[in-house]
């Protein structure tokens, strides 16, 4: 998606759980993805209300601290951006992970990491 496309938070949620997601490789590209969402009249006080959370893909799991995993996103670790959960990930060498970002409303978008070789 480019970064120019104005689309709201539901429509790249219904891409997302559609299988439409690409994976980002960067956190660049994830900056410019989430910049592109209008969500309200501040655009930047409202992507600090948002948590950040990594899953598992495959066990639908939620990364709560070391060497943990939880079913339940309450419990898991809020990483306050997509860039600090992308750089975790990459650095602790986790893999088969997305990135969820949930708004105030409770809506997720989700983000698949690439896999690094």
């Amino acid at each position: 998606m480019a970064a120019s496309v104005s689309i709201s938070m539901k429509s790249l949620v219904a891409l997302s759980n559609n299988g439409g997601a690409e994976p980002f490789s960067s956190c660049g590209e994830a900056r410019l993805l989430l910049g592109s969402c209008p969500a309200g009249n501040d655009n930047t006080e409202s992507l600090a209300m948002m948590k950040v959370f990594l899953r598992n893909r495959e066990t639908g799991q939620f990364y709560t601290g070391p060497n943990r995993w939880n079913g339940n996103s309450s419990v898991a670790h809020d990483f306050d951006a997509v860039e600090i959960a992308a750089t975790f990930a990459r650095t602790e060498r986790l893999a088969g992970l997305d990135v969820v970002v949930r708004d105030n409303s409770g809506l997720d978008l989700i983000l698949p990491l690439r896999e690094h070789a």
